[in-house]
């Protein structure tokens, strides 16, 4: 798990991260999340394009930096999302609290290729 950043118009940063976002990975990571709390940007965009995997200890570093942004009146959403995260994001309903972004499923491309045939 990496993660690169990238600053954009009007004070936005966007995380893109590479890999799973699992125990391993936020372990590894835990000392940059705790970095990216710090940055003074009024909207944050978590880009999860390159991310196949998610479980609890991911899920609960992005509510956990969604809380600590939104206590300082910014705003965190998600963007790229797809696959095993989209599913357990849907199922945790964590898309009715934060704004997210789905990427569409290499099965929903199919299938609306076989009802266009």
């Amino acid at each position: 798990m990496r993660l690169q950043t990238h600053r954009a118009a009007n004070h936005q940063l966007v995380v893109t991260f590479f890999g799973d976002l699992n125990a391993q990975g936020i372990k590894n990571l835990r000392s940059k999340f705790d970095h990216l709390e710090h940055l003074q940007v009024t909207q944050m965009v978590l880009d999860l394009h390159h991310v196949d995997l998610i479980d609890s200890s991911g899920i609960g570093a992005i509510v956990f930096l969604y809380k600590r942004i939104r206590t300082q009146g910014n705003s965190l959403s998600l963007v790229g999302v797809h696959g095993q995260p989209k599913s357990l994001i849907k199922m945790l309903r964590i898309h009715y609290n934060m704004p997210v972004s789905w990427s569409p499923d290499q099965q929903s491309i199919n299938v609306t290729d076989k009802a266009s045939s």
